[in-house]
């Protein structure tokens, strides 16, 4: 009895051990940054604001369960035609989610290393630098697996924000009266 109780441990764990890596974000490549922000077509630095009314909901967004965050606009570092207001899928929270690395960052702040390869979290009133694309009038998050894409940030001097600025030439076209 004592053996096949032993037996059936070491064959339950020996399952948890594989579907726990089975489930793991990895990517193939090396994540290069500068190839992700020179084919970023918006980036822009934006506060969470709040979640959205449902008449402004991200039409066809494939993780269904999120709801629709409204972002307020700071800082375009690039594109053109960005509007005052983003709406994004997420989950709104009360804590901090910075990441630890040093810049340029290797990878997403901690809750996008959970094995979903991003984070769809936001610290309500926190800044981000947003690394954006629009598809049908909606922007997106793009889609780099385990990629830097939408980190929290204290402000426009953050380092990340200063590194991607310095990196995109030191363009930054600034909102009026915004930090």
């Amino acid at each position: 009895m004592k053996r096949q109780t032993i037996s059936l441990s070491l064959a339950l764990l020996t399952c948890v051990a594989v579907l726990s890596t089975a489930d793991a974000c990895q990517r193939t490549e090396p994540l290069i940054i500068a190839d992700v922000i020179a084919e970023t077509p918006v980036i822009v630095r934006a506060r969470a604001a709040r979640y959205a009314p449902d008449s402004l909901a991200v039409r066809d967004d494939p993780r269904a369960n999120l709801k629709t965050i409204e972002f307020r606009v700071y800082d375009v570092l690039k594109g053109d035609g960005v509007p005052d207001r983003i709406y994004l899928g997420g989950t709104l929270g009360d804590r901090d989610d910075l990441n630890p690395d040093d810049v340029p960052y290797p990878m997403v702040r901690p809750s996008g290393r959970r094995g979903m390869c991003h984070t769809t979290y936001y610290k309500r009133e926190a800044q981000f630098l947003l690394f954006l694309e629009e598809r049908d009038g909606q922007y997106w998050v793009v889609g780099e697996a385990l990629a830097p894409v939408n980190e929290q940030v204290t402000g426009g001097q953050d380092p990340w924000v200063l590194w991607v600025r310095a990196f995109n030439g030191g363009v930054s076209y600034g909102r009026a009266g915004r930090p």
